[in-house]
């Protein structure tokens, strides 16, 4: 039976996950799925030549390779994620041949079908020292021929019929940041600075709740996980209303609201009840058994085995070194690299 799990926030959680990390990575989820917001920066690390996540230092490409292992295994569909595997390297050979270039990186939602939203990304960035910071610009009911005609006017490309066609391909091109960013505001529905406005007023009230329920990500059991979570998220819901209402009325302040402990909500059901559902650019918050966001950069972030809805997953322990690992992890253990093949040559019984 396939797990019943929120991929739209748990990805790659390892048991060393610093606290910093897990609130990059909430606040992440925030930004996309409840707030909407219509830029976010998000930054990757590079060694030697390859794009790491700056948190763990782990390969970009090898988290998108083992999200298509994890998909397989479960009989469903990898081409997004394939392609998304080769756009990482192409970005990294792209980024090696022209290091002062700007990289761009569009990516079109995935289909209604597989519970995916009408909005896609894309993103802009350059390299700064061993980092590549990106800015994450949402693009509202984008079609195939507009993410055609940017390519088409960016760098001479018009020919991609599909969205993996895209996805594997970003590329690094020799105009101005700026002009990018302005290419793409002029010729994409984008919302407007609301957005971001309330959301940074939100993470202010936020912010000491954000920091609660990233400890207890940390620390607590998957049913402390789960209650933290979705009292985080209804409360970013009522705030989100209650500052775009007194943002309609030009006030930007809310002094008569006051966010308290966490616990505080945590006593009442009708914030750590599941909130509402929400689309993805690629699957919703109601979509347990797919990897889903048309945003690369939260899709592989830092976390996995994230507010499992039972304690029964049963994810991998390494036979050898003991490592038991809170999300999927492929055919190598991530700890001693051991494979499923060379323990099976010791004479040991594996699994399928």
């Amino acid at each position: 039976m396939v797990e019943r799990q929120s991929l739209a926030f748990r990805h790659e959680f390892y048991e060393e996950a610093k606290e910093h990390q897990i609130r990059d990575d909430l606040v992440s989820y925030l930004g996309e799925y409840r707030f909407e917001v219509s830029e976010f920066n998000y930054r990757l690390g590079i060694s030697n030549g390859i794009l790491v996540d700056p948190n763990t230092g782990e390969s970009m490409s090898l988290k998108a390779k083992r999200a298509i292992e994890f998909k397989r295994r479960r009989g469903l569909n990898t081409s997004r994620e394939e392609a998304e595997f080769e756009g990482f390297i192409n970005l990294e050979q792209g980024l090696s041949k022209k290091p002062f270039g700007v990289a761009v990186w569009l990516s079109p939602p995935g289909q209604k079908a597989e519970g995916c939203g009408d909005y896609g990304f894309a993103f802009v960035g350059k390299r700064n020292g061993n980092e590549l910071e990106m800015t994450a610009i949402r693009l509202e009911n984008p079609t195939i021929n507009d993410f055609n005609k940017a390519a088409n006017a960016l760098w001479g490309e018009k020919g991609y019929e599909k969205v993996e066609d895209l996805l594997r391909q970003p590329m690094v091109i020799d105009i101005s940041l700026d002009k990018v960013k302005e290419f793409i505001h002029g010729n994409f529905e984008i919302k407007d600075e609301q957005s971001k406005t309330i959301f940074g007023k939100a993470l202010d009230k936020l912010s000491g709740i954000i920091d609660e329920v990233a400890l207890i990500i940390k620390t607590g059991t998957s049913e402390q996980k789960q209650k933290a979570f979705h009292t985080l998220e209804n409360l970013a819901i009522e705030l989100k209303e209650r500052l775009g209402a007194l943002f309609k009325e030009n006030v930007i302040f809310m002094s008569d609201y006051r966010i308290s402990k966490l616990a505080t909500f945590m006593g009442i059901d009708r914030y750590t009840n599941k909130p509402k559902l929400v689309a993805g650019s690629c699957g919703s918050t109601s979509d347990r058994n797919s990897l889903n966001s048309s945003n690369v950069f939260s899709k592989y972030s830092s976390l996995n085995g994230l507010l499992s809805l039972s304690e029964d997953n049963e994810w991998f322990t390494c036979p050898k070194c003991n490592y038991k690992a809170t999300g999927p992890v492929g055919d190598e253990c991530p700890k001693c690299h051991i494979t499923k093949e060379e323990f099976a040559e010791s004479g040991a019984e594996v699994c399928d």
